[in-house]
Parts: C-alpha cells; sequence; structure tokens
C-alpha cells in the first residue's frame, strides 16, 4: 500500500478554498493516516527500533499525511491566506499526529529508525519555520497566527522525547540525531506582550508557549551553554 490515497487528498485540497470542504478533507487525511498507524500498530510485535524497510511503509504515510497537514512545504504558505476556519483544523490534526508519534512508544522508535528520522528533521526544519514565519507575519490572520504558534509545542516535544530515548538507546538500527532546533524566543515575547493591536488568542498563546520552553531543554536561537543556561535564556524573554 502507497500513499496514492493521499495523492488523491492532496488533489482534492488544491481544488476548493471552501473552508468547511478543506475541514472535511483534513479530517480524512488524519482519518486514513490513522487507520495506516492502526495496521502499523497492530503488525509490529514490540517498541524496538525497527530496522531498514521494516518502517518504510508507515513512514511514507506519515510524512505525506504531515505534508498535507502542514500545507505542502514545498509550495507557498497557505496559512497565510486560507480561512482560520481551515487553518485551525489543519494544524490541530497535525499536532495529533505528531502527538501520537510521541506517545505510542511504536512511533516513537519508527521516528528513531532510518525510514523515519528524515520525517522528524523535516518536522523540525521546513515545518516549524512555516509555522515561526506564520506567527509572525503581520498579513496572516491572527487565530491562523495563534493556532500556528500552538502547533510549534507537540514538534518540540517530540523531537525531546526521539533525542532523549536515542541517548538512551542501544539498539542496533537507532539512527543518531542532530541537536535540538533554535527557537527564536525575542519574537515571541514581543508578541506576548502585545500593543494597541494585540489579540488575546495570540499573545495567550506565546505566553504559553515560552513558560512550555522554560520547562524544557529548548535552545533561543543563538544560544550558548549548557541547557540550564539555555532554559535560562528563555525564563528571561518571559521577565
Amino acid at each position: 500500500m502507497g500513499t496514492e490515497d493521499f495523492d488523491g487528498l492532496a488533489r482534492r485540497l488544491a481544488q476548493t478554498t471552501d473552508p468547511y470542504e478543506l475541514g472535511e478533507i483534513h479530517n480524512e487525511v488524519y482519518d486514513t493516516w490513522f487507520r495506516r498507524a492502526a495496521a502499523h500498530a497492530r503488525a509490529v510485535s514490540d517498541a524496538s527500533v525497527p530496522g531498514p524497510g521494516v518502517a518504510s511503509e508507515i513512514s511514507r504515510a506519515t510524512h505525506a499525511a504531515l505534508n498535507l497537514l502542514a500545507g505542502d512545504t514545498a509550495t507557498s504558505n497557505p496559512l497565510l491566506a486560507i480561512d482560520d476556519f481551515a487553518a485551525t483544523s489543519m494544524l490541530s490534526h497535525l499536532s495529533k499526529v505528531v502527538t501520537l508519534l510521541r506517545e505510542k512508544p511504536k512511533f516513537l522508535a519508527m521516528c528513531l529508525s532510518r525510514d523515519g528520522a528524515p520525517a522528524l528533521h523535516w518536522l523540525e526544519g521546513p515545518v516549524l519555520q512555516r509555522l515561526e514565519d506564520t506567527a509572525h507575519a503581520s498579513s496572516a490572520r491572527l487565530p491562523n497566527r495563534a493556532a500556528a504558534l500552538r502547533a510549534v509545542l507537540p514538534i518540540i516535544q517530540l523531537g525531546e522525547a526521539a533525542r532523549a530515548a536515542s541517548k538512551a538507546s542501544l539498539e542496533p538500527y537507532s539512527v543518531p540525531l542532530g541537536p535540538a532546533p533554535a527557537i527564536a524566543t525575542v519574537p515571541l515575547a514581543a508578541i506576548a506582550a502585545g500593543g494597541a493591536n494585540s489579540d488575546f488568542s495570540l499573545q495567550q498563546a506565546a505566553l504559553d508557549l515560552l513558560r512550555a520552553f522554560a520547562c524544557l531543554d529548548v535552545t533561543p536561537a543563538g544560544a550558548q551553554g549548557p541547557a540550564g543556561a539555555r532554559a535560562d535564556g528563555v525564563r528571561s524573554a518571559l521577565a
């Protein structure tokens, strides 16, 4: 089973701008991925890191689903223009998939495999960049900017969990993961502080994200030093 069903959903997404139809397609993307994920979980006997090829099918399906729920990072950013209902639907489903990857041991193990690690690198690269760009774009709808900020934390938490598991793993198929992504906390603090044209939901999303970062080993952009110093750097943005 390939990614043909996701290809069909991608064509449908490209053919409509109706927010409710977009929301329904996002539901179908998630449901399609969940069925694949459930089948994979039943087929895999334990939560060990799968060898080459073992998780290739679910890895491809996961990447295909996440790409649709991130607005296809190879194209222009739809979050800058689409209706806030569609944006919220898209990103909430993105976060649901990412959260399941972190919470379910068999899927976290997949993220450490040769087949699954590229999806994590892509989430922490182009997807996080898109979310940050949306959050700081004054031209985007305010609910879209808030939804983008809310979608950042699950990706950061997945990376934290995967790196912790990777450090503790002695399994032969576990691949080394690179450093965690740097997060620009100063612009987040500016959003949280608000202003004359501020929006409460956007401010709250930025504040919640900063508070969560203060509890994690998150590197502010340009920061150096050990984890404690990096956490202090995030906390200083909250002062």
